[in-house]
């Protein structure tokens, strides 16, 4: 899309003014299709910028006052843009928006090297897909191409599932709270799954701490969150129930007593 399409939208978003539905519709596409115009420029800019500086995220996070990951997401956004360059075309076109680019980068991220390739050639084969569709619905879309090009390359499920675990550990800015979020296949899952449940039976069949919140599902989050802790670091801080293991041997009576041996 060419400057002087975009000051013909902008225009005639400028001067909008109507109560009929239809219209405002319209008027409300045309301000979708500057804003990825907006967002092809920001792509450009980056590019350049990486080109001429040693630390794009710097030159970038203060004049945009997007900070540092957010410049960082941009410049990914520029890499992958160029690797697909119908796909990134189609932004500047007003067409596909910057998040259907950072949707390809995601996928990207989750397959390995030899696979990345034929997805980047199978994304520009979607530009049509992605401008009729969401970002979400596109990234749904890349996941299924990558899935079958995975399985053509001989992966089986269970594989690709293993090859997707993943854990990330980050530290929330407003509460300070350090946070976890993790992702396994099932057979893992079920097995962390089982750990988990029985670390909280032990810990929390009698009683629970004080430090319970008042909400049922809150407190089953908070007791889970305690198990965990317990579990990983192997100190039971709650409060347990002793366990008494007791063999009985009724094949043979006891000598003495005549009764079975304990």
């Amino acid at each position: 899309m060419d400057v002087a399409a975009v000051h013909c939208l902008v225009d005639a978003i400028a001067d909008a003014d109507t109560v009929d539905r239809d219209a405002l519709s319209a008027t409300v596409n045309d301000v979708r299709r500057v804003l990825a115009w907006c967002q092809g420029q920001q792509i450009r800019l980056a590019r350049l910028i990486a080109a001429a500086t040693s630390f794009p995220e710097q030159a970038l996070a203060g004049p945009a006052h997007i900070g540092l990951p957010g410049a960082s997401k941009l410049l990914d956004r520029a890499t992958t843009a160029g690797a697909a360059p119908l796909l990134g075309a189609a932004v500047v076109d007003g067409n596909v928006s910057g998040e259907h680019i950072d949707a390809l980068t995601r996928t990207l991220r989750s397959v390995e090297p030899d696979v990345r390739g034929e997805l980047l050639a199978r994304a520009d084969t979607l530009v049509d897909v992605a401008s009729a569709s969401t970002p979400e619905e596109f990234a749904r879309r890349l996941r299924l191409e990558a899935r079958r090009l995975e399985t053509d390359d001989g992966m089986t499920c269970y594989e690709r599932q293993r090859r997707a675990a993943r854990l990330r550990s980050w530290t929330d800015r407003e509460t300070g709270m350090w946070c976890l979020s993790g992702r396994f296949d099932p057979l893992t899952g079920a097995t962390l799954s089982q750990a988990l449940d029985g670390q909280l039976a032990r810990l929390f069949a009698d009683a629970v701490p004080d430090t319970c919140p008042s909400d049922p599902f809150e407190k089953q989050d908070h007791l889970r969150a305690l198990a965990f802790v317990a579990l990983v670091t192997g100190k039971g801080g709650g409060v347990g129930r002793p366990e008494a293991i007791v063999v009985v041997d009724a094949r043979d009576p006891d000598p003495i007593t005549g009764g079975p041996i304990i």
